[in-house]
């Protein structure tokens, strides 16, 4: 798996390696589930932007992407069609798509829920990679259930 990491910011709590290593497992995981395995790019195959920032930056992306003028902890920018509006679908575009993860935020939220940062930033990298895979929360309480559980599933394994 090709993935791509910047940042904006200094930070030696959470490497780019570490980074690297875990989006690559949360993408194993997903990619092996059964109902997924005729949409995306095997694991070997798939390519994931990933870009770590501060809050200014995550406002400034949230406001001209989502119209919301705050920060947020996580984007996704799809690169890929969602697998239901594809039925045979080819593997042509391998590129998944871009996260951008809010390093500020996601130590806030780590502090907040007691948990460390790599476990506050993993369930963001797989809340990511899911939002690219066409997995929306906010469409209804069904699809948030769904997603939710799915993180815990994919999560459970790392």
């Amino acid at each position: 798996m090709v993935i791509e990491i910047s940042s904006t910011i200094k930070t030696t709590s959470i490497t780019s390696a570490w980074i690297r290593q875990t989006a690559a497992k949360i993408y194993s995981a997903l990619a092996s589930m059964k109902k997924l395995q005729r949409c995306y790019p095997s694991a070997s195959d798939a390519e994931l932007s990933i870009l770590v920032v501060a809050d200014k930056k995550m406002r400034s992306l949230n406001s001209a992407y989502r119209h919301k003028d705050k920060t947020t902890d996580v984007l996704s920018f799809p690169q890929i069609e969602p697998c239901g509006r594809m039925s045979n679908r080819s593997h042509d575009n391998h590129q998944l798509g871009d996260i951008v993860i809010n390093l500020r935020q996601a130590e806030r939220q780590a502090r907040a829920r007691g948990v460390s940062l790599k476990q506050e930033v993993s369930w963001l990298l797989a809340h990511g990679i899911l939002h690219l895979a066409g997995y929306d929360h906010e469409t209804s309480s069904r699809h948030d259930a769904e997603m939710r559980k799915l993180e815990q599933k994919i999560l459970s394994g790392l």
